[in-house]
């Protein structure tokens, strides 16, 4: 299997939507429900209005199957941000998202000279814990309040790229 990843685009949404409804456990998680109809266009307008955010696409040869969104941090050189990394049955493999995580790292250290990448994990998600440390980073204990919640997170701290 071949995995790409690309930078989505308009042409990308009605893909991504699919993406999203193949995977409502996710979204439940994340927001409390599945994910609605129009959750993708959503998603895809506000990254664009956010300078330094990027929407990645995750394709195989059957076409888009993920995604991954990240921003560069504002303030600090050299950091970015992973949020959402989304795949959908049966591409939702650890070690299919861990390869698409960092072919989005190195993408990032190429194009904007990143060199770490840090990211927030519900402190309660068992599985979400064991993926991000399997992948090098390590749980910090720290929290972080959601700026459109109280709910707590906790933080996945960051790690050199290529270490």
């Amino acid at each position: 299997m071949t995995l790409t990843l690309r930078l989505l685009t308009d042409a990308d949404l009605d893909a991504l939507q699919a993406v999203y409804d193949a995977c409502p456990a996710d979204f439940v998680r994340l927001i409390g429900r599945p994910a609605p109809p129009d959750q993708a266009g959503r998603d895809f307008v506000q990254a664009l209005g956010a300078a330094g955010r990027f929407q990645f696409g995750v394709f195989v040869a059957a076409g888009l199957v993920g995604m991954l969104d990240c921003k560069l941090d504002n303030e600090t050189p050299g950091l970015a941000h992973a949020g959402l990394l989304l795949l959908a049955p049966p591409y939702d493999a650890p070690e299919i998202r861990g390869l698409a995580l960092r072919m989005a790292e190195r993408w990032l250290a190429g194009a904007y000279g990143v060199t770490r990448v840090e990211t927030g994990v519900p402190a309660h998600d068992a599985l979400e814990l064991a993926f991000w440390q399997a992948q090098g980073y390590a749980f910090t204990g720290g929290r972080a309040e959601s700026a459109k919640s109280s709910k707590t997170r906790g933080k996945v701290d960051p790690r050199p790229l290529f270490c």
